[in-house]
């Protein structure tokens, strides 16, 4: 006598498949129904126009940009503002990309043995800083 396949074990195979597809498609509707409806409160997406630093703020405390198209009217834009190098804690030098714990030590040791950075030419005295390292700092600071 021959055993019927029983259709049980297909049934079952096709829940498990169909479940799987709901989940997956659930979880992209709920994806694209964040993203492409307008939420209470907005995306924070940070755009830093120097990429220099890391800014890190609350959402509600971002200005929204007038744009025109729907992506870029949730981003937060931030405006740079040197830092003084004079001025700037150990702590804070260290915030600018290219400065670590090193260079920060460097900067406030020059301060305090030979007084206030003036210009460029000032920065280039400390050891390891290049031309070109530099020119770059110098847009990140202001000699105040």
């Amino acid at each position: 006598m021959k055993k019927a396949i029983t259709p049980h074990f297909d049934l079952r195979i096709a829940v498990i498949v169909v479940l799987f597809f709901a989940v997956c498609v659930a979880s992209t509707l709920k994806e694209y129904s964040v993203t492409s409806s307008s939420p209470a409160k907005p995306m924070c997406q940070q755009l830093d126009l120097s990429p220099s630093h890391l800014v890190s703020v609350d959402c509600d405390d971002g200005v929204i940009a007038p744009v025109d198209n729907q992506k870029s009217a949730n981003m937060a834009v931030f405006s740079f503002e040197p830092i003084s190098i004079n001025g700037a804690s150990y702590e804070l030098l260290q915030t600018v990309k290219g400065v670590g714990p090193k260079l920060a030590q460097k900067i406030v040791t020059y301060r305090s043995d030979v007084g206030p950075f003036k210009d460029i030419e000032s920065i280039k005295k400390l050891t390891r800083v290049g031309e070109k390292r530099a020119q770059y700092l110098a847009t990140q600071f202001s000699f105040n």
